[in-house]
């Protein structure tokens, strides 16, 4: 099979494609309606500064700080992610249309929304080091 830019990549810890999920969110009072759905990392392509998505561009964008970490390779994004996307973690909104899971030990990840056919899933954008997400919190996963 060949590798494009979409190729989802395995869970390094669960071997499923899955690495987490978004549960519904609805804050009537906030006017606030977060679609559930999986989270995915995907191989990605990296664009240029500040756009791409996946596991290149995470790697071209924060490799320096990665390596700091101990994640010395591009094949250890699946594995830094995955450290990230784990049980009660946060997620915040500043932009709705981008939800931000965070988990202040690892870093955040930036996620977007997909609609597949009349379903929602999330794909990983971005991940770095930071302990802060900017938005409110509005949930955990």
């Amino acid at each position: 099979m060949a590798i494009t830019k979409n190729t989802k990549i395995i869970h390094p810890v669960t071997g499923v494609h899955e690495f987490g999920a978004i549960p519904e969110i609805i804050k009537p009072e906030k006017k606030l309606h977060i679609e559930g759905g999986n989270i995915y990392l995907k191989h990605g392509e990296h664009i240029a500064k500040n756009r791409g998505f996946g596991v290149n561009h995470i790697w071209i964008e924060h490799s320096d700080q990665l390596i700091k970490l101990g994640y010395s390779t591009i094949d250890d994004v699946p594995r830094y992610v995955s450290e990230i996307i784990v049980a009660g973690a946060s997620i915040h909104v500043a932009d709705y249309r981008r939800p931000t899971v965070l988990r202040s030990a690892k870093g955040i990840v930036i996620l977007e929304l997909k609609l597949v056919g009349n379903s929602c899933e999330y794909s990983v954008v971005t991940a770095y080091p930071q302990k802060y997400a900017h938005g409110s919190i509005v949930g955990n996963i």
